[in-house]
């Protein structure tokens, strides 16, 4: 029997009130597991989803020579919960690295969760960030031949995205942070905790794993309709076609989250990142000494890149985006998950 007080310690529960907790414990079963069992098999579909009490966990996509870690997940850790918010097949599988002890809930389990206000707010973020991880890579090839690939950046990117930010050249790190200091480690988590709903970026990396740059957009809070989007290329890679890719791969995102408007604060001096706006068909004002702002339409993103690309691109973000609204949607709504659809994120 699961016992209230072992959810109570972790922090998606830690302000859900103890009668509503209680009740909520009573609907889970327990299960003790050895090292290498397998918790769920991708391609399953089933009712389950499980909190880790206890051990280690691993995330993997593929078969066989193909897999790849997604994750490894600890206590307090909740795994297949987007197989039932969206029921569709697993995309991944997760086993056991240790012993582990897992509390497993069925959709009635699933339901109880989401009907507690902070539980389903916290579990909306956390739809989008598994989503984000577990995205398949896009392949592109770049102007001068480069095999490259696109996804959405991701909280494990932290170590290698700072190290390329710290490695810019300082006049690039100006340009970018108007700055050529060199980026706080607080920079660099506000840079890479992202929710894919007001702060969404890309990252484009070679097919031999080298970063090659980022966009991102963050939504204006006082006008919803509006974000502010930054982008920063490799030193060796400006020039060839990354800012503008990445505009548009960001508006193709944009349109998925009701942002219509596009600005950004830009060095006077800094033409080349200029030139990229004035394809979109900015409109420019001073705000600052050295400083113009551009405003655009997000839909003058749209001919930045090839059909082909903004429909890929937006399918992508649209997967994103639409398990984080489902989240929010389902706990308002109290929508059980068998009548939803979609696909799982593969925990």
């Amino acid at each position: 029997m699961i016992e209230a007080a072992e959810l109570a310690r972790f922090e998606l529960f830690d302000r859900v009130d103890p009668h509503a907790l209680g009740h909520l414990a009573a609907r889970f079963a327990e299960a003790d597991l050895g090292a290498g069992a397998v918790v769920f098999h991708q391609g399953d579909t089933d009712d389950r989803f499980v909190i880790v009490l206890a051990g280690t966990l691993e995330v993997v996509r593929g078969i066989g020579d193909q897999q790849r870690r997604l994750a490894v997940c600890g206590p307090g850790s909740i795994l297949g919960e987007l197989s039932l918010l969206r029921h569709r097949p697993r995309v991944a599988s997760v086993s056991a690295l240790s012993a582990v002890r897992l509390a497993v809930g069925d959709h009635q389990a699933f339901d109880e969760l989401l009907s507690i206000a902070v539980v389903h707010d916290r579990l909306a973020d956390t739809t989008a960030r598994r989503l984000a991880e577990v995205a398949r890579p896009l392949p592109l090839v770049l102007g001068d031949g480069t095999g490259a690939f696109v996804r959405p950046l991701v909280r494990s990117d932290r170590t290698r995205f700072a190290a390329e930010v710290r490695a810019l050249l300082p006049e690039s790190r100006r340009r970018r942070f108007f700055t050529s200091g060199t980026p706080s480690d607080r920079l660099i988590d506000y840079l890479v905790n992202i929710d894919y709903v007001d702060h969404f970026a890309w990252t484009i990396g070679s097919t031999d794993g080298r970063g090659l740059g980022t966009g991102r957009y963050v939504r204006d809070d006082a006008h919803p309709e509006r974000a502010e989007v930054a982008f920063g290329v490799a030193d060796d890679m400006q020039g060839k076609g990354l800012g503008t890719l990445l505009l548009g791969a960001l508006g193709a995102a944009a349109t998925q989250t009701g942002i219509t408007t596009f600005v950004a604060d830009v060095l006077e001096e800094n033409l080349p990142m200029r030139k990229v706006f004035d394809k979109a068909g900015a409109t420019w004002r001073r705000t600052d000494a050295g400083v113009v702002s551009a405003t655009m339409d997000v839909d003058a993103t749209r001919p930045l890149i090839t059909a082909e690309q903004w429909d890929m691109f937006t399918a992508a973000s649209a997967e994103i985006v639409t398990g984080a609204t489902l989240a929010h949607h389902a706990g308002a709504a109290g929508e059980r998950p068998d009548q939803r659809s979609g696909q799982d994120a593969g925990s």
